[in-house]
């Protein structure tokens, strides 16, 4: 590699595994929108199901606090899914056209969908570790004697 042009060769068994992974990441994406609209179909049932009882202030606060968590869920899963449907489009792009500019914009979405999962993973850790030090915590002051 030179500092004038630099640049990287891709072979036919580098474009096939390219062609491989953009079908995967295709088809977890449409997987992904799906359950994203069966997310919204979720708190549009809740919303029905809640205005149904117009007096009933429970009902009312049993409908939010269900919804809060599908829509929290809703907006982490938009994230890589928008992550993983960009890879794939502009990987076809990249290998359809041979195109460099557009395989640099495809492993960008693939390294931030990457990132994304690990930051969430790692979040997900932290608040389970909370979580179990909580509970051996509130066993310990149950089981006192």
């Amino acid at each position: 590699m030179t500092s004038d042009s630099q640049s990287l060769i891709l072979d036919e068994t580098a474009i096939e595994h390219l062609r491989i992974a953009r079908k995967w990441s295709n088809v977890l994406s449409i997987i992904g929108i799906v359950i994203i609209g069966i997310m919204l179909l979720a708190m549009a049932g809740i919303l029905v199901m809640a205005s149904r009882f117009p007096q009933d202030e429970l009902v009312r606060f049993t409908a939010t606090t269900q919804m809060l968590p599908i829509a929290l869920m809703m907006l982490i899963y938009v994230i890589p899914i928008y992550y993983l449907y960009q890879f794939g489009k502009h990987s076809r792009i990249a290998i359809n056209n041979y195109d460099s500019e557009a395989i640099s914009k495809a492993l960008k979405y693939l390294k931030l969908h990457y990132r994304f999962m690990a930051i969430l993973v790692i979040v997900v850790l932290v608040l389970y570790i909370i979580a179990i030090v909580a509970m051996v915590i509130g066993f310990s002051f149950f089981f006192r004697r």
